[in-house]
């Protein structure tokens, strides 16, 4: 669904989120991580993105970014 929601609007910051959750849910987080955060580069770090990627950094063990 994230993938068709890209390909309809490429800057869809709720495909890009759920494009990045699938990814972290099949196990390729750093995949996932390189998506949000080129996401939060180009959009900005908002309640989405933000929250997406404070999700992947707990999944992945990463207490320092979840700090930060």
């Amino acid at each position: 669904l994230g993938e068709r929601m890209i390909a309809a609007e490429p800057g869809n910051r709720r495909g890009i989120v759920l494009k990045a959750r699938g990814y972290s849910l099949t196990g390729r987080r750093d995949e996932a991580r390189v998506l949000l955060r080129k996401a939060a580069e180009e959009f900005g770090t908002d309640e989405l993105i933000a929250t997406a990627m404070l999700e992947n950094a707990r999944d992945n063990g990463e207490v320092a970014t979840m700090l930060d």
